[in-house]
């Protein structure tokens, strides 16, 4: 009899292991799971915010692009180029209608003129609006040489919370058109 006492007590000790190792078992699926899904998610915010910055860079492009052809922007001379930071030229603190970032929705972060440190939660844009410069120094047009008929580069950085893009674009000025060439 005392073999069978014996048998019984190792059996529910084994029991309780096996819910013990279960139960563990168990915790780490919920655990690996829940971290799963939380990396998704913050990779899946981290891809919105992302667009919404790339958003942000081409808006600013067809800014520039509107305030060439309004005559709103003005080329800057040869040289001499116009640094924006959020519709604002950063050496005169004129309003220039280059980079203005609008918010459609209530909640988008503040705007800032540079982006936060540790990422963060802002919003904004940098643009950097110049003459196209040939080997002599010179502003060029499509053919060099004394064109009327001007290349302008646009490069713009633009950020929304912690995600950043860029976006830049060549523009052919003429005296009737302004048109993108890349």
């Amino acid at each position: 009899m005392s073999g069978v006492r014996a048998f019984g007590r190792s059996d529910s000790g084994l029991a309780v292991l096996i819910v013990v190792a279960v139960t563990a078992a168990l915790a780490a699926v919920v655990t690996i799971t829940t971290l799963g899904a939380a990396a998704g998610a913050a990779a899946a915010g981290y891809r919105a915010q992302a667009e919404q910055a790339g958003w942000l860079a081409e808006s600013a492009i067809a800014q520039a692009a509107a305030a060439l052809r309004s005559g709103a922007l003005v080329v800057p001379a040869v040289a001499a180029p116009r640094r924006l930071a959020n519709g604002v030229d950063v050496a005169t603190g004129a309003v220039v209608p280059v980079g203005i970032v609008a918010a459609p929705v209530a909640s988008w972060p503040q705007v800032v003129d540079v982006p936060l440190a540790a990422g963060g939660n802002g919003r904004g844009t940098a643009v950097l609006i110049a003459r196209v410069l040939g080997p002599d120094g010179e502003g060029r047009g499509l053919s060099g040489g004394a064109d009327l008929d001007l290349l302008v580069d646009v490069e713009v950085d633009a950020w929304f919370r912690h995600a950043r893009a860029s976006a830049a674009a060549r523009f052919l000025v003429t005296e009737t058109e302004v048109r993108r060439l890349h």
